[in-house]
């Protein structure tokens, strides 16, 4: 057999043997934009509850936050979904969604330490939540009204003191 030949049947077989592995570089993601139908989300939070979007459907808007423990730009957005949450909590779930490594008792002193006590906290280290809404990188902030319709996604931060003014008209409007 040649040396080209060989070269041809190491790849080939190597390629069938070893299908090519899934990298975040390589993967896909869609992003999601206003009117597009919210992923289901369906998973247990850092307490072990099961936490299910299907459960808000038709009674709350949901405001879904990736973040990452060791993202700046997703802390300094904290007060602001803080403020937020205390002007709609009636009518509005707050779903924190981790994209680190850290474990549940980790996330357990984040919470508390940066005021987040009334949010539904998730780990998604393998970005099996994330990947449906097309989350690459963090932070991420989705708002999706009681049909299950995103009504706003912003990707990467807000701009200083955007959150809320931007967040807060588009849930006056979408609350009945």
């Amino acid at each position: 057999m040649s040396f080209n030949k060989c070269i041809v049947f190491v790849f080939l077989v190597f390629g069938l043997l070893f299908p090519r592995l899934s990298t975040a570089q390589e993967k896909q993601l869609t992003r999601l934009k206003i009117g597009d139908s919210a992923p289901q989300l369906v998973s247990f939070d850092i307490f072990g509850a099961t936490i299910n979007s299907k459960e808000w459907a038709g009674q709350k808007l949901w405001l879904i936050s990736f973040f990452g423990t060791y993202c700046k730009p997703c802390i300094a957005e904290f007060p602001d979904l803080n403020t937020l949450y205390g002007q709609f909590k009636d009518k509005m779930a707050v779903v924190m969604i981790n994209k680190g490594k850290e474990d549940r008792e980790e996330l357990k002193k984040f919470r508390s330490q940066y005021n987040l006590m009334d949010f539904y906290m998730i780990r998604d280290r393998f970005g099996v939540i994330g990947d449906p809404f097309g989350v690459d990188s963090v932070p991420v902030t989705i708002l999706v009204g009681k049909n299950g319709k995103v009504l706003y996604a912003q990707y990467g931060a807000f701009e200083k003191d955007k959150l809320v003014s931007i967040l807060a008209s588009i849930i006056r409007k979408n609350l009945e």
